[in-house]
This record gives structure tokens, C-alpha cells and sequence, in this order.
């Protein structure tokens, strides 16, 4: 992709530019080239680009939802907990495991014992955030 041979600076501003493209694999690199530069205003692009219409279908994620998630559990900040913890509410199991993934990196607290069904997790990570 050509996202891939510009500068680093022309290529993120590109990818900012076209998290918005029409063609979901145009998004998808995007968020590619993004997560090699996960600045304060890059992480606001990304959260919002979860709740954007085009990455839906049928009320269904598309695949660059969990990866917009994957790439911002990958290095959380603290004051995104809140936002992992939304995400918990999510019906898409490969959301809700990022989130998981996000909400342990970021309290450095694992909750449920080894091969625990991710729906359990999910409930005792909801018990644990609302206290």
C-alpha cells in the first residue's frame, strides 16, 4: 500500500485522512499505519472510529473494529479504562477480549482462572468496575 512507502510524518497524515475511506481494507491499513504513532490525538481518532456507522454492518462489526480495539489494548493509558469498560457491554466476542485485554494492562489486575469461559470474565469484570 502506498500509506507504506511515505515518510512516516506524510503517512500518518494520510491515515488520519483516510480512516474515513469508503473501502473498509483502506480503513483497516489505516489504523495499521496509526498504531506506529499512538499520539494523544491519534488514541481520539481511533475511539471514535469504533462508534462510526461505516464499520458496521447490519448492525454487525466489521473486522476493524476489534483491530482498532487490539491496537489500542496493546498500549493502554489509565484514563482509558472507562472506555475498555464500555466495551464489555460489546455483543462481538473479539471486542470484548481486547477490552479484557486493555482493562488487565491497564489496572494490572487479571481476573478468572485459567480456561474460564469469556462471558464469565466479562461478568467479573463488570462486578469488579462497578464497585
Amino acid at each position: 500500500m502506498a500509506l507504506v512507502h511515505a515518510d512516516s510524518h506524510e503517512a500518518v497524515r494520510l491515515a488520519r485522512q483516510l480512516l474515513s475511506d469508503k473501502a473498509l481494507v483502506v480503513r483497516s491499513a489505516a489504523v495499521e499505519v496509526l498504531s506506529e504513532d499512538l499520539t494523544a490525538e491519534n488514541r481520539d481518532l481511533l475511539w471514535k472510529q469504533l462508534e462510526k456507522p461505516i464499520n458496521f454492518k447490519r448492525e454487525q462489526s466489521l473486522w476493524i473494529r476489534p483491530q482498532i480495539v487490539k491496537v489500542l489494548a496493546d498500549r493502554p493509558l489509565s484514563n482509558e479504562k472507562v472506555y475498555f469498560a464500555q466495551l464489555l457491554n460489546e455483543k462481538e466476542a473479539d471486542i470484548q477480549k481486547e477490552a479484557i485485554r486493555g482493562l488487565e494492562a491497564v489496572t494490572g489486575k487479571k481476573l478468572g482462572q485459567g480456561r474460564m469461559a469469556r462471558a464469565e470474565v466479562v461478568q467479573l469484570w463488570k462486578a469488579e468496575l462497578a464497585r
